[in-house]
């Protein structure tokens, strides 16, 4: 069961300052076009790392053709969510985060 409205939390980071601020992270959504880097790098890079194997990494982009889709799956990401996102899809989004990392935990 997915935790009431009240008790979703969502802490935005756009740029971490070291590694230890990215351990505390329950969802990604990680926009594709980045200044500095591919979000699809970003993806692969955090699904190297032990924390995020189970951690649900979504695409945020405005547009993407099915072969850019294809690619953002293929990086590591398990979803596209198309901008502009609004509060009921985010609140959507968040309670299927939650969900899921109930499920992990109970395992």
């Amino acid at each position: 069961e997915c935790a009431p409205c009240d008790e979703l939390h969502l802490d935005i980071l756009a740029r971490p300052e070291s590694r230890e601020q990215l351990d505390r992270f329950d969802v990604v959504l990680l926009d594709i076009q980045l200044p500095d880097i591919a979000g699809t790098e970003v993806a692969r890079r955090l699904r190297q790392l032990t924390e995020y194997q189970l951690t649900p990494i979504l695409a945020f982009t405005a547009h993407a053709l099915d072969e850019e889709v294809s690619d953002f799956l293929s990086a590591g990401m398990n979803d596209v969510i198309f901008k502009p996102l609004e509060a009921a899809k985010l609140d959507i989004i968040l309670r299927w985060c939650s969900s899921a990392k109930a499920d992990h935990i109970s395992q």
